[in-house]
């Protein structure tokens, strides 16, 4: 048995109860799927505040084309700087 992302999520920001957070953590442990997960949803996390900052940084209007705008620049920006 594997947690899908919102039993996750749950476990990450400490919405789950504690008895199922108890054998999630467990299962953690042992299983590198699971771990790797819940590090991507940890590193979505990170983009989506990084977003944010960016957009009031450089005053990006709330318009979904300019956030669709920025999301591109700032993708092709990592992808140049992992090559």
């Amino acid at each position: 048995m594997h947690y899908n992302r919102y039993e996750l999520d749950q476990y990450r920001t400490r919405a789950m109860h504690w008895l199922q957070r108890l054998c999630c953590k467990l299962h953690l442990a042992h299983c590198p799927l699971c771990r790797e997960e819940l590090a991507q949803l940890e590193q979505d996390d990170w983009l989506i505040a990084e977003l944010r900052n960016s957009r009031r940084n450089l005053n990006v209007a709330p318009d979904p084309g300019e956030y669709r705008r920025l999301c591109a620049l700032f993708h092709a920006g990592k992808r140049k700087s992992t090559v």
